[in-house]
């Protein structure tokens, strides 16, 4: 009888880890919603294949900079306006402009009901942001007058 409830254990263990193994190795969001775990409801969704193929995959995120903390600092305002119609496109449009020829420099578009804002950088003093400012008005001198340097929370990578 031990013997039997042995077995019957292992085998249910086994069963356990499986399950998991298969919701691990799931790769996009629908594979994951739809795998079935014990004590968790069951999803079932029904769509067209080509959905599926237009979602991103799982990314196992690695790096050593994605160890950040948030603390206050400095970043290069780049755009803010307001206009409901341009200023969403202007926000959007200016971020690839910069990301294209300063790929290294990162860039935050937020929205604070009426206003779109591009800024950029992770900086901790103020001397850092001066140097990219002045670089970005040399690279961009139609965004100069626009472009200033303001105190926010940054990501500050360990």
């Amino acid at each position: 009888m031990k013997k039997i409830l042995t077995i019957l254990f292992l085998a249910l263990q086994m069963g356990v880890f499986a399950n998991t193994l298969v919701s691990d190795s799931a790769t996009t969001i629908v594979q994951s919603l739809e795998n079935e775990e014990i004590g968790k409801g069951k999803v079932k969704i029904y769509q067209d294949s080509r959905i599926e193929n237009l979602l991103g995959r799982r990314k196992e995120v690695s790096d050593a900079t994605q160890n950040f903390t948030i603390g206050k600092g400095f970043r290069v305002q780049i755009f803010s306006g307001n206009n409901q119609k341009t200023a969403k496109k202007e926000a959007f449009d200016r971020d690839a402009i910069i990301k294209r020829d300063m790929p290294d420099l990162e860039t935050y578009i937020t929205f604070k009901s009426p206003f779109w804002r591009l800024r950029a950088g992770n900086f901790r003093t103020y001397e850092e942001a001066y140097l990219i400012l002045r670089k970005i008005k040399e690279l961009f001198p139609q965004y100069g007058k626009e472009t200033y340097i303001i105190k926010e929370d940054i990501k500050l990578y360990h």
